[in-house]
């Protein structure tokens, strides 16, 4: 009996490891992919999370999103990416090649169709051989960053590669060209979209086939690097041209009356749909002064809803002496306001003391009390920028007052509103907290410390 049992069950056991090599590839696939209606997509890990965002991201809206993730702009704000593709580039047998695995991360826009590596690039040889050269390649360990097996050679960058083309250099520049649009229609889900809608509102470019006519596309919010550009029904355009950043905002103002007609309406399904959603932009100016505007309006409701507790709390204990409480002790703030100052048109050559010397000179400062006005210089090497965190708002003016007045290129600006609170959102909350301290505590010398007691003044100790 025991016999026949073993006999019985070498079969089942072969069987097992016969079957599954034919079964698992077909019912896998079905499985992993129920929503996605592009059959090319490969399951993967972690399909089970992107299968959602994959069937509204088509194939053929991947040009314009490498378009995004590779233009002038974003090469501009991210040095870091720059240099790695100039690394690749520079040698000359790699033919102006480069990994595409470098703009697949957050926060390219490519990250946002949640594609793996080779879907893109399925997609990319299918509906982008106008726009870029492909080629497979055998992953190396000389890449700074992570390569796949794939590389790429975009031929709109071959455009204004010296600094022409009607592309900005500067963040001034840049400013210019960027515009601040809401009420975007519902249709304008993905950043595709969104790009496709715009350029339907614009006069007729030239070449229908321009991928670097918008440089970047996102929806202002304070969310991490490290997610995938959402977009929301407000975002804010960068333009290469600065004739269309004004051809858009003179064409849909922000103060515009709904039953205006448009010329071509009828004929234009996003004309259309720009009037029925209440579509309007403005300058990216105008945008920062609205948005300061909100801002002021804010602290003046906090510090309204505040003063009456804080009455009822002294009225509540007479018996103490009345003693002037400074308005932070109940509310400190996370961050020391006023104090962070946007430095460009630096050397890219500099470093770190240099640049510590520079701003020290400009407020009159020597070597041994520069640290009183200037707490940190947040400078990444090969940038023409940095931020530089102060002690005090007092030298902040100061450093924006001197190169204001200077015949110099360096110019300098103060770093306020939400743009200022964005900044320190990155900074780790222990620094925040130091220089918080710093700033309301007057300062802190050798050997001194600062009371931070709950409802007492702030006070030096010194050692003797």
């Amino acid at each position: 009996m025991s016999h026949d049992g073993g006999f019985a069950f070498i079969p089942r056991k072969l069987a097992s490891k016969l079957k599954p090599p034919p079964k698992t590839t077909p019912t896998s696939a079905p499985l992993a992919l129920p929503a996605v209606p592009i059959p090319s997509t490969v399951p993967e890990p972690t399909s089970s999370k992107t299968s959602g965002s994959c069937s509204g991201c088509p194939d053929t809206d991947i040009p314009l999103l490498l378009a995004l993730s590779l233009s002038r702009y974003r090469l501009w704000a991210e040095p870091e990416l720059r240099m790695d593709i100039d690394r690749c580039t520079r040698v000359r047998a790699n033919e102006n090649f480069f990994p595409l695995s470098y703009i697949l991360d957050p926060p390219s826009a490519l990250s946002s169709a949640e594609m793996s590596e080779a879907q893109v690039a399925k997609a990319l040889r299918t509906h982008g051989a106008d726009c870029v050269d492909l080629r497979m390649t055998i992953p190396s360990a000389e890449h700074k960053r992570k390569a796949g097996s794939y590389e790429i050679r975009p031929r709109f960058c071959v455009d204004g590669e010296e600094g022409g083309g009607g592309y900005a250099s500067t963040k001034a520049g840049w400013d210019e060209r960027t515009v601040y649009v809401e009420n975007l229609p519902v249709k304008c889900k993905t950043l595709a979209s969104a790009y496709r809608f715009i350029v339907g509102l614009m006069p007729s470019s030239k070449d229908t086939q321009d991928y670097t006519r918008i440089q970047h596309i996102a929806s202002p919010s304070p969310e991490s690097e490290d997610d995938r550009p959402k977009l929301k029904s407000f975002a804010l355009i960068t333009f290469k041209n600065l004739d269309d950043a004004r051809a858009l905002v003179d064409l849909w103002p922000w103060s515009r009356r709904k039953e205006v007609e448009r010329p071509g309406a009828t004929d234009n399904a996003d004309v259309k749909d720009a009037l029925q959603f209440g579509f309007r932009a403005c300058s990216k100016a105008r945008w920062e002064e609205l948005n300061a505007e909100y801002l002021a309006y804010q602290r003046e409701l906090a510090v309204n809803e505040e003063r009456p507790q804080s009455q009822a709390i002294v009225s509540s204990s007479p018996a103490r002496a009345p003693v002037p409480l400074p308005t932070h002790e109940h509310h400190p703030p996370s961050f020391p306001p006023n104090c962070l100052v946007f430095v460009r048109n630096l050397d890219p050559s500099t470093n770190k003391t240099a640049l510590r010397a520079l701003f020290a000179e400009a407020l009159g400062l020597g070597v041994d009390n520069v640290s009183e006005a200037i707490d940190y210089v947040d400078y990444t090497k090969g940038v023409d920028s940095c931020h530089l965190r102060l002690t005090r708002p007092i030298y902040a003016d100061a450093l924006v007052k001197h190169f204001a007045d200077g015949e110099g290129g360096v110019r300098a600006e103060q770093v306020t509103g939400k743009l200022e609170e964005m900044y320190w959102e990155k900074v780790p909350e222990k620094v925040r907290a130091q220089a918080v301290k710093r700033l309301f505590g007057g300062g802190v010398e050798d050997g001194a410390q600062v009371d931070d007691g709950a409802g007492r003044e702030h006070k030096r100790r010194r050692r003797r």
